[in-house]
């Protein structure tokens, strides 16, 4: 199974871990989880952590005060949801695609920025632009 699961992880943009809020040992695991994704993708995706059967409030194990000090200390986002009664679902796609394009800009402006900085000017080149009169004979030409 972890050989199977470690090929889902390469090329991924963000990574989606659920936990049963109603389960001590499934928010247990999050941790590992999450050492999964350090381990297997290298620059770190958006991790996106969802808190599921938020209907069985009467049964929940995991008190909120806990996942949100755990997902501060982690810098996760974090929403729980109700297959049951659908809460949520749809806004834990939305909020996770809007992450994703953050993420995405995020990259490509830190990309350009790298390119910006690593561009040099050499102010004592002596090499003359091209123009539309062409190069004379002398003349260094840049196309």
């Amino acid at each position: 199974f972890k050989c199977i699961t470690s090929s889902f992880y390469r090329g991924s943009h963000g990574v989606i871990i659920c936990f049963d809020i109603t389960n001590r040992e499934s928010f247990d695991n999050v941790d590992k989880w999450l050492g999964e994704v350090k381990r297997h993708c290298g620059d770190q995706p958006p991790v996106y952590l969802v808190g599921t059967k938020s209907d069985l409030q009467s049964q929940r194990v995991i008190p909120y005060s806990t996942i949100k000090t755990f997902t501060d200390t982690k810098n996760l986002s974090y929403i729980e949801t109700s297959s049951k009664t659908s809460e949520n679902v749809e806004n834990c796609f939305i909020d996770f695609a809007r992450t994703l394009v953050a993420h995405t800009d995020q990259i490509k402006i830190n990309h350009t920025s790298k390119q910006i900085e690593n561009t040099s000017i050499d102010l004592n080149d002596k090499t003359k632009p091209v123009t539309t009169d062409g190069c004379s004979a002398g003349d260094k030409c840049i196309i």
